[in-house]
């Protein structure tokens, strides 16, 4: 059953260890005010590893790396001012090869971050399916911001409160 929290509450130190991968969604599945809160306690949590997408946000900095080690498919997007910085270290493999790697534990999914549409006690992945769901099957900890903005999609699999961990 997932805990309810506001996100001024989360202490990220209590769900991301040293040494973790932390994944979540591209572009408009970026669970943004998630991520920024990430960010701004990276201290309190040590060294740990993030894979990034191809991302729109400003969430990620070159000043990150002194706890964080970004990792992408791509330089795309706002990843172009980490891959300038020498800050992004890119993954050499085929999309298509993500889920296998993250299946594997190749590509770290230790916690998750979600950006969810809900609708009738059901949540959504919105904009995002990708490699999302080898991620949530892979994950320890799931934790997930509820955007009321964000649109109610039909893909693989739907969520319940039985799947996240933390609910924002």
């Amino acid at each position: 059953m997932a805990r309810l929290l506001e996100l001024n509450a989360i202490e990220f130190s209590r769900f991301v260890k040293p040494g973790d991968g932390v994944i979540w969604g591209q572009g408009a599945a970026e669970p943004t005010p998630l991520t920024g809160a990430l960010m701004a306690q990276r201290r309190e949590i040590g060294r740990f590893n993030v894979f990034l997408g191809a991302t729109w946000s400003d969430t990620c900095s070159p000043e990150h790396t002194d706890c964080v080690r970004f990792s992408a498919y791509c330089g795309a997007g706002s990843n172009r001012r980490l891959a300038a910085a020498g800050a992004l270290d890119p993954l050499p493999c085929h999309y298509s090869q993500f889920g296998d790697l993250i299946r594997g534990g190749n590509l770290r999914a230790d916690v998750l971050l979600l950006q969810l549409a809900e609708r009738d006690g059901q949540y959504s992945l919105s904009m995002a399916h990708e490699y999302l769901l080898p991620a949530l099957e892979a994950a320890r900890v799931v934790i997930a911001e509820v955007n009321a903005q964000a649109p109610f999609t039909f893909g693989e699999r739907m969520l319940g409160e039985s799947d996240i961990d933390v609910l924002v």
